[in-house]
C-alpha cells in the first residue's frame, strides 16, 4: 500500500510539474533564425520578411543570423546542436534535404533531428547569362556550350543546392559540358 501511494504521489507531483511547464509563455526572448546563406539571397529575403510578421505576431523580435557556407550545412549545425527550446530556427532551403546525398560527414540529420513547422516560400530557377555573351534563348545557350565544350561555367551558391542540381540535371539533358 505505501509502495501505491508512493508511486501515486510520485506521479501527481510530475504531473503538477508538467501543468507549470506547459504553463510558461513562449517565447520570452528574441528568437534567431539562422539562414545559411549570406545576406542578399533568395533564402536571406524569405527569411527576413518572414521575421518581421513572425516577430509581430510572437510580440518578441525574430532575429534573422546568417551563417553561410557548405550548402547551408554550417547554419543546419548550429540549429541541431542548439538547444532544443525553440529559440533558434533555421531556414532551410532544398539544399537541407539533398545534403546527406552530397556529404558523407554531416553531423545532424534532417529527418532525425529537425521537425518541419512551415513552407515558407518557393522560389523560381531563372537562367541569366553575361549581357556580352551572344545568346537570348535557351537553344542559343545550347548551341553555344555546344561550340564552347568546358569553357562555360555555372555559379550556384553551393554543392548540393538547387540551382546546382537543376544546372547539372539541365547540362545532362542536353549533352553539356
Amino acid at each position: 500500500m505505501l509502495k501505491r501511494t508512493t508511486i501515486c504521489v510520485a506521479a501527481f507531483a510530475a504531473a503538477l510539474g508538467c501543468a507549470s511547464a506547459a504553463a510558461q509563455p513562449y517565447p520570452t526572448r528574441a528568437v534567431t533564425l539562422v539562414v545559411g546563406f549570406p545576406p542578399g539571397g533568395s533564402t536571406d529575403l524569405a527569411a527576413r520578411a518572414l521575421a518581421e510578421k513572425l516577430g509581430g505576431e510572437l510580440g518578441q523580435p525574430v532575429v534573422v543570423e546568417n551563417k553561410p557556407g557548405a550548402s547551408g550545412n554550417i547554419a543546419a549545425d548550429v540549429v541541431a546542436h542548439a538547444a532544443p527550446d525553440g529559440y533558434k530556427l533555421l531556414m532551410a532551403a532544398t539544399s537541407f534535404a539533398a545534403a546527406p546525398a552530397f556529404f558523407d560527414q554531416l553531423t545532424w540529420n534532417p529527418v532525425k533531428d529537425f521537425a518541419p513547422v512551415a513552407l515558407v516560400a518557393t522560389v523560381p530557377i531563372v537562367v541569366v547569362v553575361n549581357a556580352s555573351l551572344p545568346v537570348r534563348t535557351p537553344q542559343e545557350l545550347i548551341s553555344y556550350s555546344n561550340a564552347n565544350a568546358g569553357k562555360i561555367n555555372l555559379a550556384t551558391p553551393g554543392a548540393a543546392t538547387l540551382t546546382r542540381l537543376s544546372g547539372e540535371m539541365f547540362a545532362q539533358a542536353e549533352g553539356l559540358d
